[in-house]
């Protein structure tokens, strides 16, 4: 009897499957966030396109309140109207804050976050609820 020694294929491939698996498992473990962090950069971008162009209907339509340009109206839940609650940068003289609570902070009738009555444009409210940064999405 001979006595050979190495690898047969069917152990080479079954090594290669192992290897590859491993390979694969380690960059998805390793990097989820990455993949998160983009989803919701790409939510953040759709979310304001949409916005935009809704903003955009009814500015063409005219007649629609746009809030009031000595306010900075701020995307985030909060039960105190001026924001105090967040650690926001400070505004030049004559700008304040504007909150919502959260009960009322994505509506999109002119009193959510912002303050336009997108219900109010004639072909309908594009936007059923206001958007938010999916950071800030429960």
């Amino acid at each position: 009897m001979k006595n050979k020694s190495g690898f047969t294929l069917v152990e080479l491939l079954i090594v290669m499957a192992i290897v590859s698996i491993l390979a694969t498992a380690t960059v998805i473990i390793l990097n989820p966030a990455e993949i998160v962090r983009k989803s919701q950069d790409s939510r953040r971008i759709s979310d304001l396109t949409n916005l935009n162009k809704a903003l955009g209907l009814a500015q063409v339509q005219g007649g629609i309140y746009f809030g009031d340009t000595s306010k900075v109206y701020v995307s985030l839940p909060d039960d105190d109207p001026g924001c105090v609650g967040y650690n926001l940068p400070t505004l030049p003289a004559g700008k304040s804050y504007v909150c919502k609570p959260s009960s009322e902070y994505r509506k999109s009738d002119g009193n959510g976050w912002l303050p336009v009555p997108l219900n109010q444009i004639q072909s309908g409210s594009p936007l059923p609820t206001l958007p938010v940064d999916p950071k800030q999405q429960n």
